[in-house]
């Protein structure tokens, strides 16, 4: 047990935190499915614009795995996400998309900087070095490995449920509250699920908790590799 315990304190806090904000998304997608209040209108529609949001983090993850420790690369890439942040932000109140935005980015630009990099690890830098080439025999890292993993996940879930949105339950966002809490005028997003916010909560309560299983996997494969070195 003291073992296990060493090890896990070696493990990056930031996976922890990373985990722990996706439990807090899959406990709040879930509150707004099953048993949501007329109060809670807004952040039913803040949370679906987060689900197409993380279209734009779910690639944007790739790139952030590879930045490694260039600050110019990261300042770059920060303004340049940034600016889709904005832009879906507007169609929202409040600044919860841009709070997200920030929080995700400082995490992995955190892990990013603040760990030691493999040898012959897959980073942009080198790439810049050595002309566009990367070096030979480079392997990926794990948080290239995740992103990529998130991107895979993210696809393939969003069709899952676009082609079974049909048989998704609405639980407590029926058409009887959705009218009472005026959702059609409050919403700006339009489109084919413009009156189905239900199928945005479930994507958002499955992707989420798909992604903490992963990242779980990983922390357990890692302690289950250092037990059988020692």
């Amino acid at each position: 047990m003291k073992k296990i315990i060493t090890i896990i304190s070696k493990i990056s806090i930031f996976s922890f935190i990373g985990i722990g904000l996706n439990i807090v998304l899959i406990g709040t997608f879930l509150k707004l499915w099953i048993c949501p209040q007329i109060s809670d209108i807004e952040t039913i529609i803040n949370f679906s614009v987060l689900i197409l949001f993380e279209f734009v983090m779910v690639h944007s993850g790739v790139f952030m795995s590879v930045l490694g420790k260039s600050w110019k690369a990261w300042l770059v890439f920060i303004v340049f996400y940034g600016l889709f942040a904005l832009a879906f932000n507007a169609i929202v109140s409040g600044n919860q998309i841009i709070i997200l935005y920030g929080a995700v980015v400082l995490n992995r630009m955190l892990s990013s900087i603040m760990r030691k990099p493999q040898k012959n690890e897959i980073q942009l830098s080198g790439i810049f070095k050595n002309g566009g080439k990367q070096t030979k025999n480079a392997e990926p890292s794990k948080e290239l490995i995740m992103s990529v993993a998130y991107a895979v996940i993210y696809f393939f879930l969003f069709f899952i449920v676009m082609f079974c949105s049909s048989s998704i339950p609405r639980f407590g966002l029926t058409k009887t509250f959705l009218d009472a809490a005026n959702y059609s005028e409050l919403n700006k997003l339009g489109g084919d699920f413009d009156d189905k916010p239900y199928v945005f909560m479930c994507f958002g309560t499955f992707y989420y908790l798909f992604l903490t299983l992963v990242e779980v996997m990983m922390i357990k494969r890692r302690v289950k590799k250092e037990l059988q070195k020692k």
